[in-house]
């Protein structure tokens, strides 16, 4: 099944805020929102000044967890 998301072929791949943001169904600047108000998504990894990736992994692991987070909640 087609993601949409470029060049991915295992869950260890490293994801562009494009790839995350597509993954996600939402647009860039809503990622970078995501980025800044929520503490919990995942860090990316910097290679040099202006390069950003993520795992895929670490992305989809945070995707679960927002799932269920509610229903966490509302017991507590």
């Amino acid at each position: 099944m087609e993601t949409g998301v470029s060049n991915m072929t295992d869950n260890n791949d490293l994801l562009k805020l494009v790839d995350v943001a597509k993954l996600l169904a939402v647009s860039r600047t809503t990622v970078d929102r995501i980025i800044e108000g929520d503490k919990t998504f995942p860090k990316p990894d910097q290679f040099g000044e202006r390069t950003s990736r993520w795992a895929k992994d670490d992305i989809l692991n945070w995707i679960e967890e927002k799932k269920i987070a509610p229903t966490l909640r509302e017991e507590g």
